[in-house]
């Protein structure tokens, strides 16, 4: 039964004392090379322990592909890996106990993934029960099947642990998980560049809303408080994530854009989105970015947005940066800017206002 398109939840049996809850995991199609071998198959095997929880995510590609239920080819959405959660003490636990874990696993693999992951049909299990004692039909938001450019290299799903367990460390209080909820779902969306004129204010929204509450650097120039612009803002985050505003050399055509004005990277930035957003009120006096200008744009804006959100989520190891112009090789990396003692204090700074 569904009300306006979207699945009624309806949950059964009893949701108190589980020993295991597995959850059914959609279009999670970022590679992984991690593998464990089930008789004559090997499927992906990626392990997070999670403060108090083990979790194992297997993929189901390759068994649904060998029994034809799905090819990739045909359809486009699919079951693709199973997440198995118990207490790593053996304990017992309700439902409820895991909606922190589902809420940040939800967010973490749609930002690893470059586009939303649906988390569906959560079945818990009692220690010596081979059915489900309760189940509940519910799934979240999903986008179909697709790659997408992402910060996640194949070879990080050590850091898919790490990641969860730091967006639970930020989700602790209501404000800080709308903010992450936001932020997160603004990068999936940004990271869609069709149209890409559409992507670039998406991004630079997500950046401004993280530069509106997180530690904000003075500006180099001593501004009065309604001067202060969102590139003062952005520039300020930029710093304190230990990230350079200097355009980088593959960004060819915003750097030749910023020269002209001698803008740093967040002015060109928002220099670019608002002449989206604000186009020439008179045919001549100044043009729409060009498609180039754009592309470059939406590289330098997400890179930046990528990088913020790992800097918060404590992230420590390698990312896929944003300026490949040829095909990207697995293992093509840069470590992180920042240097290595652990997540950022997560308490908000006040809002400085902002023009």
């Amino acid at each position: 039964v569904s009300v306006e398109g979207r699945l009624d939840v309806r949950e059964f049996g009893d949701p108190a004392a589980l020993h295991t809850v597995v959850i059914g995991v959609l279009n999670f199609t970022a590679r992984i090379h991690r593998w464990a071998h089930d008789g004559e198959e090997s499927r992906e095997l990626i392990a997070m322990d999670v403060g108090p929880w083990r979790i194992r995510m297997i993929g189901r590609l390759t068994q649904l592909a060998r029994t034809g239920w799905w090819r990739p080819d045909e359809g486009d959405s699919a079951l693709t890996h199973a997440i198995d959660v118990r207490r790593a003490n053996g304990a017992t636990f309700t439902a409820a106990d895991t909606e922190p874990l589902r809420e940040a696993l939800f967010h973490v693999l749609g930002l690893a993934n470059g586009s939303l992951v649906g988390l569906t049909l959560p079945m818990g299990y009692g220690a010596n029960d081979d059915q489900p004692t309760w189940i509940r039909w519910d799934q979240t938001v999903s986008e179909g099947l697709m790659s997408r450019l992402t910060w996640f290299d194949a070879n990080a799903a050590d850091d898919l642990g790490p990641l969860v367990e730091g967006y639970m460390a930020l989700a602790t209080n209501d404000f800080w998980t709308q903010l992450m909820r936001r932020a997160v779902r603004m990068q999936v969306a940004a990271n869609q560049p069709h149209p890409i004129d559409q992507a670039i204010p998406v991004a630079m929204s997500g950046l401004e809303l993280l530069a509106w509450v997180q530690q904000p650097v003075a500006p180099p120039v001593q501004l009065a408080p309604g001067d202060v612009t969102a590139a003062d803002l952005i520039r300020g985050l930029l710093t304190w994530a230990s990230i350079s505003t200097t355009i980088a050399p593959e960004l060819v055509h915003l750097r030749g854009y910023a020269a002209k004005s001698g803008r740093d990277l967040p002015s060109a930035l928002s220099g670019v989105r608002n002449r989206l957003i604000h186009p020439p009120r008179k045919h001549g006096k100044s043009e729409w970015p060009s498609t180039d200008l754009m592309i470059d744009a939406w590289r330098g804006a997400m890179e930046c947005l990528d990088l913020v959100l790992l800097k918060m989520l404590g992230h420590h190891g390698n990312y896929v940066h944003r300026r490949h112009l040829v095909p990207y090789t697995d293992g093509d990396t840069l470590a992180v800017p920042w240097p290595s003692p652990g997540p950022p204090d997560p308490t908000p700074a006040p809002p400085r206002k902002a023009r």
